[in-house]
């Protein structure tokens, strides 16, 4: 009984260029892809060439490196760029270093200023894996209003933030949101959902003097970038923006520069 010979492999993709490396920390010069896997590879820039049928698309790169990386689907890379220009909180390991951080900033800012701190931040980092609350950032700054926004739709505030934005012990849970509180019906500082954009509308944002040039925010985008390539981070895209809610973008974007913060 005669068999029928093995069909040829055919690649849908062969890539040729000046490095190309694995997972495995290996190094290649050609990689050829069929259907969602991987089926060749060659430290020799032609090697591959024999495998490539007409419609074969290849993409001749060789002064380009391969990198394996993952694309996320949800990514704020501008908010993570802008993170370089808010209290670092991200960098605190327990609630006091958390709130040291945030007395300091309020030391060093003017009369009834905000306190922003960046939005990467979480409580699992912290050695009480818990939010800080509204006492104790009233405790560190009873006269700033203080927004640590975790992600985009948590975020922990103190009572001159809560004042500034009209939110008293009365003030029902807004649609889609969630005003914090205790057993006794006080308010403990945590925000959710719609809550947290009731806040954040009364807070600044960037300063002219912060965003007037472009290289100067081209280069903490480039920073943002080099944080995320070492996670594995390639190609990202930015969500739609939604209408009313500040911070978010007004459009969809693709691409290896867009799209940043855990939420």
């Amino acid at each position: 009984m005669s068999r029928a010979p093995a069909e040829p492999l055919r690649l849908d993709y062969l890539i040729r260029a000046k490095t190309v490396h694995s997972m495995a920390g290996e190094i290649f010069r050609s990689l050829g892809v069929r259907g969602p896997e991987i089926v060749a590879v060659s430290d020799e820039v032609d090697a591959l060439d024999h495998l490539a049928a007409n419609d074969t698309v290849v993409a001749d790169v060789r002064d380009l490196t391969v990198l394996p990386a993952f694309a996320d689907s949800h990514e704020h890379l501008i908010e993570a760029s802008r993170n370089s220009l808010l209290v670092p909180v991200d960098k605190a390991r327990s609630v006091a270093e958390f709130t040291t951080m945030v007395a300091e900033a309020a030391t060093a800012a003017p009369s009834d200023s905000w306190i922003l701190t960046s939005i990467g931040w979480h409580e699992s980092n912290l050695a009480e894996n818990r939010l800080p609350t509204l006492a104790e950032l009233d405790a560190v700054a009873p006269d700033h209003p203080v927004l640590a926004r975790r992600g985009g739709h948590l975020a922990v505030v103190n009572s001159a933030a809560l004042r500034t934005a009209g939110i008293d012990a009365d003030t029902p849970d807004s649609p889609g949101g969630k005003i914090g509180r205790l057993a006794d019906g006080s308010r403990n500082g945590v925000l959710e959902g719609g809550a947290v954009y009731k806040v954040a509308a009364f807070a600044p944002g960037p300063t002219r003097a912060e965003l007037a040039s472009a290289r100067h925010d081209l280069g903490r985008l480039r920073s943002a970038r080099r944080r995320h390539h070492p996670r594995g981070h390639g190609d990202r895209r930015r969500p739609a923006g939604l209408p009313g809610r500040p911070g978010t973008g007004s459009a969809a974007g693709q691409g290896p520069s867009d799209g940043a913060g855990r939420q």
